[in-house]
């Protein structure tokens, strides 16, 4: 790449009564982020380039309000420059011609770029927006920078794909009708099964179905990929149960190595996870037994209840949330009731919110997601969760959503890769303080999820996402091919 970038903007046939030097200033500002981009600004660095820019912007102001004279502009010329890594913005202004006593019907800008590879390209940029709004307006053409990248990281499934998956999930639709499946209680999730089945088949790949996870053993000459969303089966830690099993069978299988499926498993070993590669977290203890109920925890209230393992929120309910130590024991004693170990946790005010994260040489952190919920403390319950009657919403966390991408990053780096997981928060809109919950690997992915609905932001629909799982799965495990060989 040139070190030294330069685009050269004329401005010609430029009809500027009627319109501010803000305008003016918008439109010469769109393509320059052209010009950072081919410089090769990302990230934090493109926005430290805007910045400049910006500021660039407001020190010239006096020479941008000499284009909005009352006499129309003919001819004007503004250079924007990026020497290495430092921007730079200098205008040259030439002198009105004679005033036009007509007023114009439109204005536009043609520009011609010319990025490091030598690539030239035109765009016309009508005038509008003030000034004040130039921030928006890089945001939105980051925003759409960001979208193209991300899909075209996206993996695709060749035109026919000739992988063999097993399906596996509690209520997954069976031969030989592929009926979905029945089940009093289990809200949404069978109609979810049947339509990732639907879609995995649409793709092309081969799909074979199981609701049990004996499945495993009699189908394990038969698949190249094991796709297990049997996060709740009636079984001690089903999550790591299903991902072990594969790996003694040397199958092939979505989401992520054994121990990695554990670490998330545990809410109470992810928490201290987190907190050793400095993610923020609130404080936290165990409990099994009911006697251990009787030494409160090191911290004051108010407290959360959960349990430390299992997923789809068992056993939260408005009941979690207590102000002292009596009415969290007492919460507590619920969830051994139903044979489940407690965490207690400082209870963290704010909302929930989540951040999807597909898998790939770098992984794709998409965009953070609230799922909506009008239970006490916005807290998401257990019957929120199942039957899902408010949906999800896209969520913004303003300048501290950098550092939720931040820490999807440190988490990849020390766990990773994964195939795709959800990071959990509670965040405060109102101090900005945000703390990390657990970790899901082969999550909730339906088209009404949070996946998707991030997904979708970014011009990928459920089956883009489908398929770009599988198929890094597949590139993930394909190194483990030759190990696994003496097995068969």
């Amino acid at each position: 790449m040139r070190p030294d970038i330069f685009l050269n903007r004329s401005i010609s046939a430029m009809r500027l009564d009627g319109h501010s030097h803000e305008s003016i200033a918008l439109a010469l500002a769109e393509s320059a982020l052209d010009t950072l981009a081919a410089a090769g600004f990302s990230g934090q660095t493109l926005d430290a380039g805007i910045e400049q820019l910006v500021n660039a912007m407001r020190d010239h102001a006096m020479e941008l309000r000499a284009l909005c004279a009352p006499s129309p502009v003919e001819a004007r010329r503004a250079q924007f420059s990026c020497h290495g890594r430092q921007a730079r913005l200098i205008w040259k202004i030439k002198a009105p011609r004679a005033h036009r006593p007509e007023r114009p019907t439109g204005s536009f800008v043609r520009s011609r770029t010319f990025d490091a590879a030598h690539r030239r390209g035109k765009m016309q940029i009508r005038f509008g927006a003030p000034l004040a709004g130039v921030r928006a307006a890089f945001k939105r053409k980051r925003l759409r920078m960001e979208r193209a990248a991300k899909a075209e990281k996206i993996l695709r499934p060749p035109t026919a794909p000739r992988t063999r998956i097993l399906f596996l999930a509690r209520h997954a639709p069976l031969a030989p009708d592929y009926a979905c499946a029945a089940f009093p209680g289990d809200g949404g999730y069978p109609a979810y099964y049947h339509r990732v089945w639907s879609v995995l088949g649409e793709l092309g790949y081969h799909v074979t179905t199981a609701n049990q996870c004996r499945a495993l053993y009699r189908h394990a000459q038969d698949v190249d990929l094991v796709f297990s969303l049997y996060n709740r089966a009636p079984i001690d830690n089903p999550e790591i149960f299903v991902a072990a099993t594969c790996e003694f069978l040397h199958l092939p299988h979505v989401g992520a190595k054994p121990n990695i499926r554990a670490l998330a498993e545990d809410k109470w070993i992810a928490k201290n996870f987190a907190r050793s590669i400095g993610l923020p977290v609130a404080d936290g203890a165990i409990y099994s037994r009911a006697e251990d109920l009787r030494k409160a925890p090191s911290f004051a209230g108010p407290y959360f209840v959960k349990n430390r393992f299992g997923a789809a929120s068992e056993g939260i309910s408005e009941l979690s949330i207590q102000d002292d130590w009596a009415g969290a024991a007492g919460a507590a004693e619920t969830f051994f009731a139903r044979g489940m170990s407690v965490l207690v946790e400082k209870y963290a005010p704010g909302v929930d919110v989540t951040l999807p994260v597909l898998g790939g040489e770098q992984p794709l952190v998409l965009d953070l997601v609230r799922p909506r919920s009008d239970r006490l403390g916005a807290i998401v319950t257990e019957d929120l969760k199942r039957d899902d009657p408010l949906g999800y919403e896209l969520f913004d966390a303003g300048a501290q959503t950098p550092n939720f991408d931040a820490d999807a990053l440190a988490l990849w780096a020390a766990a990773g890769p994964m195939d795709y997981l959800r990071l959990d928060y509670r965040f405060d809109p109102e101090t900005g303080r945000r703390v990390f919950l657990e970790f899901n690997i082969c999550c909730h992915i339906g088209r009404s999820g949070a996946i998707c609905l991030a997904g979708a932001q970014w011009g990928l629909s459920q089956a883009d996402i489908l398929g770009h799982v599988v198929e890094f799965s597949l590139r993930r495990q394909a190194r483990e091919k030759e190990t696994r060989r003496w097995a068969h």
